[in-house]
C-alpha cells in the first residue's frame, strides 16, 4: 500500500492569511481581537471582541474562511487545496470565529 502524506501548510502563513482576511473586513474588523487561535484542533481563526448574535459570527468565520481558501491555500497547496468549513465556537466565556482544519493538511511552525 502506498504510503500517503499529509500537505504541509505553515501556521506563520496561514495565521498571516487569516490575519489579511480581518483587515480587509471593513464592518467586523474591529470586533476580533488580533491573535490567531488554535483551540484544541477543533477551529482556527480569530477571538472576538465582544458577543454578538450568532447570524453576525457565522458571517465573520465565512468571511476568514473564503478569504484563505481563495488564497493561502490555494497559493499554497494548488487544485488538491481542500475545501475548509467556516465554524464558530464558543468556549471559556470566549467566541472563535474561523474555520476547521482539514485533517489532510499537517502544520509547520515555519
Amino acid at each position: 500500500m502506498p504510503k500517503t502524506r499529509a500537505n504541509t501548510i505553515s501556521i506563520h502563513k496561514l495565521a498571516g492569511a487569516v490575519g489579511t482576511a480581518v483587515q480587509k473586513m471593513e464592518k467586523h474588523r474591529e470586533k476580533v481581537q488580533p491573535e490567531f487561535r488554535i483551540d484544541f484542533s477543533l477551529i482556527m481563526g480569530r477571538w472576538l471582541r465582544e458577543e454578538m448574535a450568532l447570524p453576525e459570527a457565522q458571517t465573520i468565520a465565512q468571511q476568514i474562511t473564503d478569504a484563505v481558501q481563495g488564497g493561502h491555500l490555494q497559493e499554497a497547496l494548488g487544485a488538491s487545496a481542500p475545501h475548509l468549513q467556516p465554524a464558530v465556537l464558543a468556549h471559556g466565556g470566549h467566541i472563535i470565529c474561523g474555520f476547521i482544519p482539514d485533517p489532510s493538511i499537517s502544520f509547520t511552525a515555519e
